[in-house]
């Protein structure tokens, strides 16, 4: 990691100014959030060409990206559909602007983290562009060579980063917990134990990098079960048959042409592709084991969240607000919002009225910010015991409360 960033530092001033915003339309084409129920329009946030896909059934809480062991499956035409600036100006407060980096694309179980756009221009005078980059690295070092404002970006990617003694620290986050669940071939898997060997050649695990969201969800939820002690707990790779896969929705084609026998696969993923799969098994939902998991969050650094206090507090509660009113909203305004951000529209009707009803099942959309000390301290713990960090990275040194705490204390805690 350490290398690798090294080099990023001495590219990133030539790519990133590459980066193509997307162009803001005028006030008079904005669709308020209000409008987007009655239209269902369609648009796409402004992507970077990478390891990008279009699997609409979302894979960007997971952030893989091969670089960086983040996910990102982004796709999008650069266009963006923006709320009435007529509405946006009725708040009496002074329009600002924020340019903030996604280190992946939409996923249906993040439609809050898109939403907040809207809320941000009718709620809070607030123009937000969101730009999707090829992973964590990428959507940090954005904000370093002053091309962002904001970054989203893993914990678990930021953290060797910090280490390093490079400050980010986490504000917010996106969702509280994860839908990701174990999907595994029940004819060679038949619990959590067949997962690992001594010899490590025990039935093959898909992944995308091994110090992945994906694989640590796996390790961190044995961990909690007891199927994997702490003191084994750095040696994963070598009890874990773990095999080099991709993104979600290639570990999902592969374990129904049987070439692994596990793999994280988001709940939309594993919703699809049950029934016509009588082989495959969902052996539980990480949420169950971690539920203070919180990979994915909104991160600046120290310089930057003193001089930008108001503008990351408005986005704070426009997230917020996005995250309250979908969780105490309808599956049709999900279904909308999904029509509107995510590309080709997203999966179809039925599935995504499941994806919401398990969302609010759940829980996963925040009411107050979907970020705590417990979560972080659970987080860095995970970091430090799988070897993620060569040492336990101080909780304070990659959390500031400031910002959550100037949005909670304007919208009130639920």
């Amino acid at each position: 990691m350490r290398q690798y960033w090294t080099q990023m530092e001495g590219i990133i001033n030539e790519w990133v100014p590459k980066v193509s915003m997307p162009e803001h339309s005028t006030g008079e084409s904005r669709i308020s959030r209000r409008k987007i129920l009655k239209t269902g329009s369609v648009a796409a946030i402004a992507g970077i060409a990478g390891c990008s896909g279009s699997d609409p059934s979302g894979d960007g809480s997971e952030s893989e990206s091969s670089g960086d062991g983040s996910e990102s499956e982004s796709s999008g035409d650069g266009s963006e559909s923006e709320p009435s600036s007529e509405e946006s100006e009725s708040n009496g407060t002074e329009e600002m602007e924020l340019s903030v980096t996604y280190e992946a694309g939409f996923g249906t179980e993040e439609a809050n983290a898109y939403y907040a756009r809207d809320v941000a221009a009718e709620e809070h005078n607030l123009d937000a562009t969101i730009t999707v980059t090829d992973g964590s690295d990428i959507s940090l070092q954005s904000q370093v060579a002053g091309q962002s404002e904001l970054s989203r970006a893993g914990l678990l990617n930021a953290a060797p980063i910090v280490e390093q003694g490079k400050p980010f620290k986490s504000l917010f986050g996106i969702n509280s917990g994860t839908d990701y669940c174990l999907v595994v071939n029940s004819e060679e898997v038949q619990s959590w134990d067949d997962l690992l060997s001594e010899d490590g050649n025990g039935p093959p695990i898909g992944m995308n990098n091994p110090r992945n969201t994906d694989v640590l969800q796996i390790v961190g939820s044995m961990l909690e079960r007891g199927t994997l002690s702490s003191d084994d707990a750095s040696s994963y790779q070598d009890l874990m048959n773990l095999v080099q896969i991709g993104y979600s929705s290639a570990r999902t084609a592969a374990i129904q042409t049987g070439d692994i026998a596990a793999g994280a696969l988001h709940h939309g993923q594993w919703l699809r592709i049950r029934e016509e799969n009588p082989q495959l098994e969902n052996l539980g939902y990480f949420i169950d084991e971690l539920p203070y998991w919180g990979s994915i969050n909104f991160m600046a650094t120290p310089d930057n969240i003193e001089a930008n206090q108001e503008l990351y507090t408005r986005w704070a509660k426009s997230h917020i607000q996005a995250s309250r009113e979908l969780r105490e909203g309808s599956a049709d305004q999900y279904v909308e919002v999904v029509r509107k951000y995510a590309p080709g529209g997203g999966p179809d009707e039925e599935e995504l009225r499941q994806t919401y009803s398990f969302i609010e099942e759940v829980g996963l959309y925040p009411n107050n910010g979907g970020l705590s000390e417990d979560a972080m301290d659970f987080m860095l713990d995970l970091a430090d015991l799988t070897g993620v960090t060569e040492s336990r990275v101080p909780t304070d040194e990659m959390f500031d409360s400031t910002v959550l705490d100037a949005a909670l204390d304007d919208l009130g805690r639920m």
